[in-house]
């Protein structure tokens, strides 16, 4: 807490428990595998013993939307107008 204006703060920074690398597989599966995301889930499982829920990844998959919205956008602009 700030001794000065009393807003609190956390110190250390929060890391995402899931990295970039899993986050673009994820959408890579999504996307171009075109595979639902029930199935994304039991792969996660399958292949690296993650126990991923279809909650957790719709939360990545949003997440990695939003970290791509100013890329998108400035594509956008520059093939369109």
């Amino acid at each position: 807490m700030c001794w000065h204006c009393k807003t609190t703060f956390h110190q250390f920074a929060r890391q995402a428990k899931y990295g970039n690398t899993f986050c673009a597989y994820i959408v890579y599966q999504i996307v171009e595998l075109q595979l639902p995301q029930n199935a994304v889930a039991k792969s996660m499982w399958q292949l690296f013993l993650i126990p991923a829920s279809r909650g957790i990844i719709n939360r990545r998959k949003a997440s990695m939307a939003e970290c791509c919205e100013n890329t998108y956008q400035a594509i956008l602009e520059k093939t369109c107008g």
